[in-house]
């Protein structure tokens, strides 16, 4: 379950009236989504469409998707809602082709690159979040952090800058 702490500070993000300043001194923008509803979890997550942690599933329950640190189209993270997880799984999948590993469930886009973060889900359930640079194969990710709240807390903490590479 998504961390009440965390919530708290996604909230005071979408809620600032300021303009926020980002490290190279552009403002950014945060939108959040109304909650999914379950019958919108269900439909993505039912039978082997989609392997998603329960984190992500609260977050979805909770935000259903939202833009974080996003400025002038250059830059900022897009977390995909029930609406767009299946559509951008899919395209990876024909994008990637024999190469993608189904382990994995794309649940955010890197504005403004090409790049994104997936869920890699193992057979235990336990998973990680992987850096998805577009440029290499997926055997070749990286893992940038062990759980959904931990990359949140990191991405907050560092003012939306891309604390792993």
């Amino acid at each position: 379950m998504i961390d009440q702490i965390l919530v708290n500070k996604l909230n005071l993000l979408f809620e600032q009236t300021d303009d926020f300043i980002n490290y190279e001194n552009l403002p950014v923008t945060f939108r959040k989504n109304s909650g999914a509803a379950d019958e919108d979890i269900t439909s993505i997550t039912s039978g082997k469409k989609q392997k998603l942690p329960k984190d992500y599933i609260d977050f979805l329950r909770k935000f259903n998707g939202c833009t974080l640190f996003a400025y002038q189209n250059l830059g900022g993270f897009e977390f995909l809602g029930t609406a767009n997880i299946l559509k951008e799984n899919h395209l990876q999948r024909l994008t990637y082709e024999e190469d993608w590993d189904d382990n994995l469930t794309v649940f955010c886009n890197l504005i403004g690159d090409g790049d994104f973060l997936s869920f890699r889900v193992h057979e235990d359930h336990s998973y990680s979040v992987v850096d998805c640079y577009h440029d290499d194969i997926p055997k070749n990710w990286k893992v940038i952090a062990n759980s959904f709240d931990d990359f949140l807390n990191q991405l907050i903490d560092k003012k939306g800058r891309r604390f792993w590479l």
